[in-house]
């Protein structure tokens, strides 16, 4: 008796964890069951809403199920956060938020619906914008460091217009700060209101990402001076990096990035489900092309790389902020 009853312990025993093996992969795999939305604070029409179009109908294809974008654009990220901070646990909301709402929102906003670090976690970094540095093509300078020399000549007199608290403000603000020179900040609601004035010579100079200066460079209406990034662009081999054009600044490095992310507390399978897509999607030739039309270059991430960089983003910026002054809505 007792021989049988450890014969029939084993047979359960081996029962249970043939069930366990067959039905865990099935869960992780079973993910998206229904449509997943994906919320983003830009407006539809936007370079970062393109951005998540392109991750998001790549997401659709791969999973079988429909991922639609969610447009919650207004109060710097605020609005965005809000509508996400509701939502069920479950991986059917996802979030593709803009590094400044890391780097400014979540520093500066003390009545957040969400807390960025307990309630956000990465699913993957999606890609990077480095920033340009041009200047309107009649100021007459052809490089960054003949620009610094100008702006030492010309204290408070060179003017460059960006949305207050945004990655191009930050970028121009350090600029200047390393440098040592004084850059004059005009706040624009908008980059759509601070190109053409840009362009006209109202302003001085422009940080921004390539996409939204693209088409200026080509005409010549801007000279780009440099990229703020360790290497060269491929959409401009010819313009030097910050540190290539001025040695002193070394490291100098920004730009603009792209995280998708979920709730806290979303089931571990969905997760790792989401990353391992996003990292195939990522990987794929076509969408690294469409991407980098945007101006975007994709940079897969694990979910622990991610959190990792967003926290090393955070410390960069974080004095800068402070010294600023910079609040959000």
């Amino acid at each position: 008796m007792g021989k049988l009853m450890k014969a029939l312990a084993a047979v359960g025993s081996l029962a249970v964890m043939l069930v366990a093996a067959s039905c865990c992969p099935a869960l992780a795999g079973s993910y998206p069951e229904r449509p997943v939305q994906i919320v983003t604070p830009s407006g539809a029409g936007t370079g970062p809403d393109a951005i998540t179009r392109i991750v998001a109908e790549r997401l659709s294809r791969e999973w079988g199920r429909q991922v639609v974008v969610v447009n919650r654009p207004g109060g710097g990220g605020l609005i965005a956060a809000q509508s996400v901070s509701t939502a069920p646990r479950d991986g059917y909301t996802l979030y593709l938020p803009l590094g400044s709402t890391f780097v400014v929102l979540a520093q500066t906003q003390v009545k957040l619906p969400i807390d960025f670090r307990r309630d956000i976690a990465p699913i993957g970094l999606v890609g990077e914008q480095p920033m340009v540095v041009s200047v309107n093509s009649a100021l007459g300078v052809r490089t960054l460091a003949e620009l610094l020399a100008l702006a030492k000549r010309r204290p408070g007199q060179i003017l460059y217009g960006a949305g207050r608290g945004t990655m191009p403000h930050l970028t121009a603000a350090l600029l200047g700060h390393r440098a040592r020179v004084d850059l004059t900040f005009v706040p624009y609601p908008s980059v759509a209101q601070a190109l053409p004035d840009t362009i006209s010579g109202t302003l001085s100079m422009m940080v921004e990402a390539l996409p939204t200066v693209s088409g200026a460079i080509q005409s010549g209406k801007l000279k780009p001076l440099a990229v703020a990034s360790t290497r060269r662009l491929p959409d401009l081999p010819d313009v030097p990096t910050v540190a290539e054009a001025v040695p002193e600044l070394a490291g100098f490095e920004a730009r603009g990035w792209f995280v998708l992310t979920a709730l806290t507390g979303t089931p571990d399978e969905v997760m790792q489900r989401g990353n391992q897509t996003l990292q195939a999607v990522l990987a794929d030739p076509e969408v690294r092309q469409k991407l980098a039309v945007t101006g975007t270059y994709a940079r897969p991430m694990s979910p622990s790389d991610t959190a990792q960089f967003i926290r090393a983003e955070q410390e960069l910026w974080r004095p800068l902020v402070q010294q600023l002054g910079i609040t959000s809505p």
